[in-house]
């Protein structure tokens, strides 16, 4: 519904953008990214990519820096993983580990607990927008009332107009995450990304 492609070529329509790139290796076609969507994306992949993925990276080891039981923790939970006994150990890249030690450090919940809350704290992207592709209402977790003075439980928008997300203002959100939104709490995510999908 919510396209990414700001500007688009006169040849490309707005098409509903998928959740992540990963879906194009679904077996399922209607979960994979069409050549349109792919080259909405050609611009985000190719600018901000690469350097988000080093500011997440900065950011989360500045942040296990500042909190030296989290990175024990962390580095104890890493290191409790087993070795394969016939595993290589002058690799030089991911793309070398064993599947089933990769597998097992993509599991590893406490992994995935500390880089979502590094990511909600300290977001390479600070905002983002997105172009609405047809009219719609926005529900809203409060009603409130407009300017016509009517309560309303959702923002109307119609077919072409920009919707601003602040990406940052909504991680540090008090109201969302308490009053101590600003510290590092891993404990948030307590439930991984993979224990969620798999339900």
């Amino acid at each position: 519904m919510y396209s990414v492609c700001l500007p688009l070529p006169p040849n490309i329509h707005p098409i509903h953008q998928r959740t992540t790139v990963r879906s194009s290796f679904s077996p399922s076609p209607s979960h994979q990214m069409s050549i349109e969507e792919i080259l909405c994306q050609i611009f985000t992949l190719t600018t901000a990519g690469h350097e988000t993925t080093s500011m997440a990276l900065t950011w989360t080891l500045y942040t296990l820096a500042k909190s030296p039981v989290e990175q024990r923790r962390l580095r104890d939970a890493i290191r409790s993983i087993p070795y394969p006994p016939t595993m290589n150990m002058n690799i030089e890249t991911t793309s070398q580990l064993p599947d089933e030690l990769y597998e097992q450090i993509l599991h590893l919940p406490y992994l995935d607990q500390v880089i979502r809350e590094s990511l909600r704290l300290h977001s390479p992207a600070s905002s983002t927008m997105r172009i609405s592709t047809t009219t719609d209402i926005i529900p809203t977790s409060e009603p409130w009332i407009g300017r016509d003075g009517e309560e309303r439980k959702g923002i109307e928008v119609r077919k072409g107009d920009i919707i601003f997300v602040p990406i940052s203002a909504v991680n540090r959100n008090k109201r969302i995450w308490g009053e101590d939104a600003g510290e590092f709490r891993y404990m948030l995510f307590g439930r991984s990304m993979w224990a969620l999908e798999n339900e």
